[in-house]
């Protein structure tokens, strides 16, 4: 009002012209703040995140169950979680359909068992960020990308708010259909309801709880009749043989056979081979067979090294023997100690 007030009182300056200098003022100041309120916006969906993953990595428990459809498979995969500030976390993932798997963790061992096998392997826990584990920080270089709040949904009689993160620039098809991830959050709780892809891949999280008692006994593992542990020396019978074939005296190097076809190491615990095996092709393709699923990717041979690549995993295996014996990364959960060529 005091510009206003020191316009009025100015004679050589028209009313008109008073009115027409105030109307330019306030769209001036209307333009300049278009481009602070898509910031505004791009922000909000950033604080929108930032308290949903605040939400889960404050949680003292946690339980839930994500589920949806992968690889043309159903699967669904319940999870339960105890914070421990004094060391690793109390984690229990048990998921149906797709994978079939138990892993089972306390501050002393963690468990993992794949239903199709019979045998579970045990190795030290290790830390466990929530967030990750459901799968809620996808997205490779975040900071990079576009975010942005669109309109509000109903997820399960829930009003969510919306936030897609997608890439910046003007990506080709193929890459926005792969990064370009919507999450849909519960406005009250910031609990994750929904992720949904532009590919079409869509997981669905219910029955979630923050805080909720969890007992310790969910986080021992009790093997299932007829299942052994792998990682225990072996114990076989007499009239069973005691491991795989044995190796020739002069075995033709990998390097070399590789040219010839496709080459199969398939693992073996306690003196069986168990359903688990990686098969190299001559095109630097290899699919990694757990039970019945297999997981594609490329590899590179490097002298002793088997360098396997799948998606943004890059894990580097070790060949022994002339390349008979392969020997996965220490730490690995989940794969077996020993792979011998068949």
């Amino acid at each position: 009002m005091k510009v206003l007030d020191r316009l009025k009182g100015t004679s050589a300056v028209p009313r008109t012209r008073v009115s027409a200098l105030v109307c330019g003022a306030l769209l001036a100041l209307a333009l300049v703040g278009i481009p602070h309120a898509a910031h505004g916006d791009n922000e909000d969906a950033r604080q929108i995140l930032d308290r949903m993953r605040a939400a889960y990595e404050k949680a003292k428990t946690y339980s839930g169950k994500l589920s949806g459809v992968r690889g043309g498979k159903a699967f669904t995969r319940a999870v339960k979680y105890v914070a421990n500030p004094k060391g690793p976390a109390l984690y229990r993932l048990m998921e149906t359909g797709l994978y079939g798997r138990i892993f089972v963790q306390d501050d002393k061992t963690a468990v993992n068992h794949w239903l199709s096998e019979k045998s579970y392997s045990k190795s030290r826990p290790d830390k466990v960020n929530l967030v990750s584990m459901l799968e809620l920080d996808p997205v490779p270089h975040e900071a990079e990308m576009i975010v942005k709040v669109l309109p509000d949904a109903q997820v399960d009689g829930k009003t969510a708010y919306v936030v897609e993160i997608s890439p910046p620039g003007n990506p080709d098809p193929v890459t926005a259909r792969n990064n370009t991830l919507t999450l849909f959050i519960d406005k009250q709780t910031y609990m994750v309801l929904r992720t949904q892809w532009a590919s079409g891949v869509t997981t669905y999280y219910s029955d979630q709880k923050f805080d909720a008692p969890i007992p310790a006994s969910e986080f021992k593992f009790t093997p299932p009749a007829g299942v052994y542990d792998s990682s225990a020396p072996p114990k076989v019978a007499p009239d069973r043989p005691a491991g795989p074939p044995s190796i020739p005296a002069n075995p033709v190097p990998l390097s070399k056979l590789i040219k010839r076809g496709k080459v199969t190491f398939s693992a073996w615990a306690n003196g069986q081979k168990v359903n688990n095996k990686i098969v190299l092709s001559p095109d630097g393709t290899f699919v990694h067979f757990q039970g019945d699923i297999g997981e594609r990717g490329t590899y590179e041979l490097d002298g002793d090294r088997l360098v396997l690549t799948k998606g943004a995993l890059v894990t580097v295996w070790t060949l022994q023997k002339n390349g008979t014996v392969l020997l996965p990364p220490v730490g690995l959960n989940g794969v077996y100690k020993t792979y011998w060529r068949d």
